[in-house]
């Protein structure tokens, strides 16, 4: 189950009994198809860059951010947030 705490605050592992096993095919036993839809390609690569760029360009400028895109991880790539990390950094 995971890790859990006692009252006292120390902590302690529990194990389920059960086990699950699934067995998961060797990439040279998937086919083609499969194997497509499963890794990105370099099209699928620069349409995220540039939904990337797109999200960056609203946050340096300040405007909102519409609700299908996501900010979260991009903080550190706009110039501000750069200097902040560096500055951090150097900390």
């Amino acid at each position: 189950k995971g890790t859990r705490r006692r009252r006292d605050g120390d902590r302690f592992v529990t194990f389920v009994q059960s086990v699950d096993v699934k067995e998961v095919p060797h990439l040279k036993d998937l086919p083609q198809e499969e194997k497509n839809a499963t890794w990105y390609t370099n099209a699928d690569f620069e349409v995220i860059k540039r939904s990337i760029i797109l999200t960056l360009r609203l946050m340096v400028a300040k405007k909102p951010v519409g609700s299908d895109q996501c900010t979260r991880g991009l903080e550190f790539r706009t110039p501000g947030g750069a200097k902040f990390r560096k500055q951090n950094q150097l900390e």
